[in-house]
């Protein structure tokens, strides 16, 4: 097979690949906030109204700066996915924290604002210290 003709199969063949998605994308929000419902209805909290969420039983809990204390029935599995990597960071099992809160960063704990303290699970601890530092 020639050159021209192998280089042009190859293009097609990306291009084929490109157009079907064959790798799936994740679903984050193009949205400047995090659609929540909770006992009040269907709310849009925005990014960077959010301090840290905690899961507690079958519901999650999320702190604001503006909006007080939320409870939604979405697992914390779920609002990960939803929240943007760059603004928000898992650091245990039960808390996602959100990146622009981290005041001090303790070898268990992280402070959020001063006044939030945040275990950090060990599985969690390595990367985030590794990703605080590259932000």
């Amino acid at each position: 097979m020639n050159k021209s003709l192998y280089c042009s199969l190859l293009f097609a063949l990306g291009q084929i690949l490109l157009s079907n998605e064959a790798v799936p994308m994740p679903k984050v929000s193009t949205y400047k906030g995090l659609t929540v419902s909770t006992a009040n209805g269907r709310i849009i909290l925005p990014y960077d109204d959010i301090i840290y969420m905690v899961a507690e039983g079958k519901t999650v809990t999320v702190h604001t700066l503006q909006n007080g204390v939320l409870r939604t029935h979405r697992t914390l599995g779920e609002l990960d996915t939803m929240l943007p990597p760059n603004l928000f960071y898992r650091v245990h099992r039960s808390f996602i924290i959100a990146y622009r809160c981290i005041t001090c960063i303790h070898p268990h704990t992280v402070s959020l604002n001063g006044k939030y303290h945040i275990p950090i699970g060990r599985v969690y601890a390595a990367a985030l210290r590794a990703s605080y530092i590259h932000l």
